[in-house]
């Protein structure tokens, strides 16, 4: 007898299912009997007989990773009621952790520039130890060194500091993240992924709709004028979360989307202190974040 978890994660695993179909079967019965209902579907009949329940399951098991159907106990309340939030979600980590902290997305491109690279990785250090949750796609460049200044902020003041959270593209374990950046994130906080174990998941805008509706505010620190993180910022407005972006040189092709959305109307980012405002306006009333550290006048775009 294998439990209903090894359902939903069989569920997820059945390419094509459109994820709303899958939302429905699951709201409406348990998993056991969801799976028994689209396999028996005439469309998906084929697609599920190439799905192992046991073996998927045993392989969750042995990774550690807990599957959550949307709506249970350990399924995050902050996609609580998110037109998009997937139905079943795959954790490495902690996923209590997602919920009762403020949570800042910080994105952007993975062709980034040194300066870049540095200004998320001081930026993802010292929001983490204002207490506050860092959200990246787990993506080379400014996602990945983002969670790099989280985590090691989070291993010097475990108790304190926000622990980090990671949406993977991917099945986990985050094969593609440099350089076994999920292994430290999961042991700080949790990655999160919608994509069965083993799967290869497309950079969709699903899996930027997930980043944005994790967000409370959403950061972008570099990006190009046609960059992914476009696709979270989209995400994000259309749920009314803040977007503020850091600003870049003008001449820097890594730094014009930034520039674009700054021109646009988004808030400045000059340094953590800005985004901590932006984070206090978003959560009024809510959780308090601590005071963060105001950068020498220029910002950071003085440190380049």
């Amino acid at each position: 007898m294998l439990p209903d978890a090894a359902y939903a994660a069989a569920l997820a695993a059945v390419e094509g299912v459109p994820p709303a179909r899958l939302r429905r079967l699951l709201e409406a019965r348990p998993a056991a009997e969801a799976w028994s209902t689209l396999a028996g579907s005439g469309r998906f009949t084929a697609a599920a007989a190439r799905v192992d329940v046991a073996g998927g399951w045993d392989a969750c098991r042995r990774a550690g990773i807990e599957v959550l159907v949307a709506g249970a106990q350990r399924y995050p309340q902050a996609l609580a009621g998110d037109p998009d939030a997937p139905p079943v979600l795959f954790a490495l980590g902690d996923p209590g952790v997602v919920d009762g902290r403020p949570r800042v997305a910080v994105v952007g491109t993975s062709a980034a520039t040194r300066y870049g690279l540095g200004v998320a990785a001081q930026l993802g250090a010292e929001l983490t130890a204002a207490g506050v949750t860092v959200v990246s796609g787990l993506a080379p460049g400014i996602e990945g060194a983002a969670h790099e200044g989280s985590t090691a902020a989070r291993r010097s003041a475990p108790r304190q500091s926000g622990p980090p959270v990671a949406v993977a593209t991917d099945g986990l374990p985050a094969p593609h993240a440099p350089g076994r950046l999920w292994a430290r994130v999961a042991e700080a906080g949790v990655v999160l992924s919608a994509s069965a174990p083993g799967t290869a998941g497309p950079r969709s805008a699903r899996h930027q709709r997930l980043v944005a509706a994790l967000a409370d505010v959403v950061v972008v620190v570099e990006c190009h004028t046609r960059g992914r993180a476009l696709a979270v910022v989209r995400a994000a407005a259309g749920r009314g979360v803040a977007v503020g972006a850091v600003p870049g040189s003008v001449r820097s092709p890594a730094s014009a989307g930034a520039n674009d959305l700054l021109a646009d109307g988004c808030f400045v980012v000059r340094d953590t202190a800005d985004v901590l405002v932006a984070l206090g306006l978003a959560r009024a009333g809510d959780v308090p974040v601590r005071p963060g550290p105001r950068a020498p006048a220029g910002g950071w775009a003085r440190e380049r």
